[in-house]
């Protein structure tokens, strides 16, 4: 009727509905593709902030894995905006999966993983990443890449033995039916400033199709300044994996 307000959808709340509709379109229309597929899926469109609703939906709906595309800003962009995944990745409930701008598109609709880095400092969040890389190595029967990086600095005073021992006085409490990953594992020890380029390089150099990362709950501020994940995120190869604590 004139003069009064058309009445919005029950789950919109936006005050943008010629926004809203093409998106709820889209969203149906990669719903429907996916059914075809076989692929058991729900659609959902919140207007809020996207950290904030993607996070919020993880934890209410008991999510197992976060999956997200990044364009990876940089300079004042980043500033500016910060980055949605990084917000997410660092305080998710849940292991989340994040496919930098990099990452090329497969070839097949499977993604076996045939080899696996598993990045690590030994601190509290690389034990708690430590078993995902585990589970998914066994489940692809994949090549795990146990990496470590030490300073340059040390390279001329340091051998590989010792921290070899410390890997596997981490793992020596795994589980027998988790053991049998390190009979198809690789310890690497690297020397570099740069701990992001040179994870980054040794990924490459691996052939990796995963790299895992624990990493730290930080503050909103670490979303808006670049760090070793973040760095590795927006020039990795292969999706990250990260695990936070």
């Amino acid at each position: 009727m004139p003069g009064q307000e058309a009445p919005k959808p029950a789950d919109c709340q936006s005050d943008s509905p010629l926004y809203i509709l093409p998106q709820r379109e889209a969203l149906e229309d990669l719903r429907g593709d996916l059914c075809k597929e076989n692929v058991r899926c729900e659609v959902s469109l919140i207007d809020g902030n996207p950290a904030s609703e993607i996070l919020a939906t993880i934890a209410t709906r008991n999510i197992d894995l976060a999956i997200l595309g990044t364009h990876a800003r940089e300079g004042w962009e980043r500033l500016a905006w910060g980055s949605v995944a990084e917000q997410v990745l660092r305080k998710a409930c849940c292991p989340v999966l994040t496919i930098g701008p990099r990452v090329p598109a497969p070839l097949k609709r499977e993604l076996p993983f045939r080899n696996v880095v598993y990045a690590t400092d030994f601190s509290d969040q690389s034990v708690k990443a430590m078993p995902y890389a585990i589970a998914l190595t066994d489940d692809c029967s994949a090549c795990l890449h146990l990496l470590h990086i030490l300073p340059s600095s040390m390279k001329e005073h340091s051998s590989r033995g010792p921290t070899i021992e410390r890997f596997k006085e981490f793992t020596k409490d795994l589980s027998s039916a988790q053991a049998r990953t390190f009979d198809n594992s690789q310890y690497e020890v690297r020397y570099g400033n740069d701990v992001a380029k040179t994870i980054l390089m040794q990924a490459d150099a691996d052939g990796a199709d995963l790299i895992v990362l624990g990493v730290n709950r930080a503050s909103h501020l670490a979303s808006h300044l670049p760090d070793i994940t973040s760095h590795i995120i927006a020039e990795a190869k292969c999706p990250v994996l990260t695990i936070s604590s």
